[in-house]
């Protein structure tokens, strides 16, 4: 079983896509299993975010400069992103 994500979870783009940008959006193709992605705005942001490896607690961080969001707010929905993205293969969890 995976544990879940937590703000100390430490994660980074994982290695087997392609990202590009379209009309401002992040889009994503991953090169095993060819689905392709479309991040969005704030999407694509949190992605560029894990380029180098970040803990959840540091891109809630980030975030909460650019964004005019409450703290639980971001922390639930960077969490629930990052679960999804690493779902689909998008995101390695570090040790």
């Amino acid at each position: 079983m995976i544990a879940a994500l937590t703000l100390d979870s430490c994660v980074r783009q994982g290695e087997e896509h392609l990202a590009s940008d379209i009309e401002g959006e992040k889009v994503l193709l991953h090169t095993g299993t060819y689905a392709y992605y479309n991040l969005g705005d704030i999407g694509g942001d949190i992605w560029s975010r894990l380029e180098g490896a970040a803990t959840v607690r540091q891109v809630v961080d980030a975030l909460m400069i650019d964004y005019a969001v409450e703290r639980p707010e971001c922390e639930r929905r960077v969490l629930d992103f990052l679960e999804q993205l690493r779902e689909q293969g998008l995101i390695r969890v570090e040790a």
